[in-house]
């Protein structure tokens, strides 16, 4: 333990003084949250939870702050356990509400899915991001429910934008550790696509890679059994670390999405740059789709295009919206798609 809070000690103090580009201070900040194996648990999944929560803890106590699971406060037991009840009734009550990402096809320039993603709207009118209540969710089984209306709910919709003629569009879910590692996953699939009516080859499953390698056996089992219903598979937050490009070989993987921090500034660092041409090269040989997340800046676009990446998703296109403001967007997209195929392959020249 003295170690590892001497190495973070070193990082943070990194960021203490603010650094200077282009004749501009520029202050950046870092928190850490640590886990200790084995004391803190032996599953990777289970430690890197624990390290969310730390971390998170460390944010709300202010900037460059870290601190280790079994340091978390009294008061964060307080927060939590009315964080916990909150969550209750907000399933009961309808405050989760689900906002769509489009996901563009660099080739075509035309909106082929969205990333369903859950947004916590409470009573007052303020929203809550998943990073702030999904961890104690994974903690506590609410996941499982949760996890089940965001698929339900987002399979229901999309079917709906296909009725009335908004293409063929596939939505992603997220999928977390608690429901592949579940019996019933697979089951509870099949009856959502049967009450949905929506093509089992429009939905995709995000699996964090984290995920995969915690139980590598296991995890094979359960994505063949979940692909074997046509349904389409991808790795979320590929270059996180916990996966390598040889294990793309291992699992009936349809797309990998590369994490946000190697798409961020790529202009300016050319390690990512090796890295992300590598993983899209790389995953073209597998017959692997690639997806870029989180792109903000048109460099950024130009970049992908250019190493030919398939898809994008990220705010130079557009933000998550509210299901009617996604189909309002897919529908005047539809009439004009040539333009926006312009726009993208000008940046790539």
């Amino acid at each position: 333990k003295i170690e590892i809070t001497s190495i973070i000690q070193n990082i943070i103090q990194q960021f203490v003084d603010p650094y200077v580009l282009k004749q501009q201070k520029i202050l950046i900040s870092a928190n850490a949250g640590i886990a200790l194996y084995p004391i803190d648990g032996r599953q990777l999944g289970q430690l890197l939870l624990k390290a969310r929560k730390a971390m998170e803890y460390a944010r709300r106590k202010g900037n460059n702050q870290y601190f280790f699971d079994n340091e978390v406060g009294k008061d964060q037991n307080s927060h939590t356990l009315q964080l916990e009840n909150d969550l209750h009734s907000a399933l009961s009550s309808k405050q989760f509400k689900i906002y769509y990402q489009p996901i563009i096809n660099l080739k075509t320039g035309q909106i082929v899915g969205a990333e369903a993603l859950l947004r916590w709207q409470k009573s007052d009118g303020s929203i809550i991001l998943p990073r702030q209540f999904l961890p104690l969710a994974e903690e506590t089984g609410l996941i499982e429910p949760i996890g089940e209306f965001v698929l339900k709910t987002a399979c229901e919709n999309v079917k709906a934008l296909q009725d009335i003629g908004l293409g063929k569009i596939r939505v992603g879910v997220n999928i977390s550790d608690r429901q592949l590692n579940k019996l019933d996953l697979r089951q509870k699939l099949v009856k959502v696509l049967l009450n949905s009516g929506l093509a089992p080859n429009y939905v995709e499953l995000d699996f964090n890679e984290s995920i995969l390698i915690t139980n590598e056996t296991k995890a094979i089992r359960s994505l063949h059994g979940l692909k074997s219903l046509g349904i389409q598979i991808s790795i979320d937050d590929f270059g996180t670390g916990y996966c390598s490009l040889s294990y793309l070989q291992k699992f009936p993987i349809d797309g990998i999405k590369i994490n946000q921090n190697f798409i961020s500034k790529i202009n300016s660092n050319p390690a990512n740059q090796v890295i992300v041409s590598a993983i899209i090269s790389m995953a073209h040989k597998l017959n692997i789709r690639v997806i870029a997340e989180g792109v903000e800046t048109e460099e950024e676009l130009a970049f992908l295009v250019k190493n030919q990446c398939d898809e994008l998703q990220g705010y130079v296109f557009n933000r998550p919206l509210p299901l009617v403001e996604f189909a309002s967007l897919a529908e005047s997209l539809a009439s004009c798609p040539q333009m926006i195929n312009d726009w993208i392959q000008g940046k790539g020249k």
